[in-house]
C-alpha cells in the first residue's frame, strides 16, 4: 500500500513538472512563428513566407486550441521590444490573423498592446 502511494505521489509530481515546463517554454518553442511574424513578407504567396508560416502553423498545431491565442499573445510582447512602430503594427496584423492564415477555425486573436508611456506624455502635453 505504502509503494502504491508512493508511485501515486511521484506520477502527481512528474505530471506537475511536465506541465510547468510545457507552460514556460510554450513560447520558446515557436520558433518558425517567431521568423514568420517578425521577418518582413510582401504577400502570404511568396515561397519563402508560405515555408516559414506552414513551419509555425506545425507548431501552433501542437499546442492546445483554447491556449493557442494566449501563446502568441505571449510571444508578440516578448517580440515587440525590439522592434519599430511600423514592423510593430505588421507584426501584430499577423500575429492577429495567425490562427485564420493557420486555417484552424477560431477567426483571429485578441492582442492589445498598451501604448508606450512616451505617447501619454506626449498627449498629456498637447492637451494638458
Amino acid at each position: 500500500m505504502a509503494k502504491l502511494t508512493l508511485l501515486a505521489a511521484s506520477l502527481l509530481l512528474t505530471l506537475s513538472i511536465v506541465n510547468v515546463v510545457a507552460v514556460s517554454s510554450s513560447s520558446k518553442g515557436l520558433r518558425g512563428c517567431e521568423k514568420f511574424l517578425t521577418e518582413s513578407c510582401r504577400r502570404v504567396r511568396d515561397d519563402s513566407c508560405r515555408e516559414r508560416m506552414k513551419l509555425c502553423c506545425g507548431e501552433l498545431e501542437r499546442i492546445e486550441v483554447q491556449r493557442r491565442c494566449s501563446v502568441i499573445r505571449r510571444l508578440v510582447k516578448e517580440l515587440l521590444e525590439d522592434f519599430r512602430s511600423k514592423q510593430k503594427r505588421e507584426m501584430l496584423q499577423k500575429a492577429r490573423n495567425l490562427p485564420a492564415l493557420c486555417r484552424m477555425g477560431i477567426g483571429r486573436c485578441d492582442i492589445r498592446v498598451p501604448f508606450p508611456p512616451s505617447w501619454f506624455t506626449k498627449f498629456a502635453y498637447v492637451f494638458g
